[in-house]
């Protein structure tokens, strides 16, 4: 008979120092839009499908000093340029999920 073996992970630790419950994890969605927010970007209706650059209004220098605010928010770090290829926030959730798997 096989065995089944399970990986325990820690529970995360936001933003204090006490264990959250899953129940109250911030998607990865809700931290990138709170970035967002916080690069000067304030709407809460932008859909997944928004363009950063036509429906948010961000240019280039907008679209790294976003960078550099999700590797703050997430603990990773960008490669110059990874932004470039960020056309919608959709895509700024799948690379910052991707990061955070490796």
């Amino acid at each position: 008979m096989a065995k089944l073996e399970v990986e325990v992970k820690m529970p995360l630790k936001w933003p204090s120092d006490r264990p959250m419950s899953t129940a109250s994890v911030p998607t990865t969605e809700s931290r990138v839009r709170e970035v967002l927010g916080r690069e000067g970007f304030l709407e809460d209706d932008y859909l997944t499908s928004s363009s950063l650059e036509d429906d948010i209004g961000m240019d280039s220098l907008d679209k790294t000093e976003f960078a550099l605010g999700l590797e703050a928010e997430f603990d990773f770090e960008t490669d110059l340029g990874d932004e470039d290829d960020w056309i919608t926030l959709l895509d700024v959730v799948q690379y910052v999920d991707e990061r955070l798997v490796r």
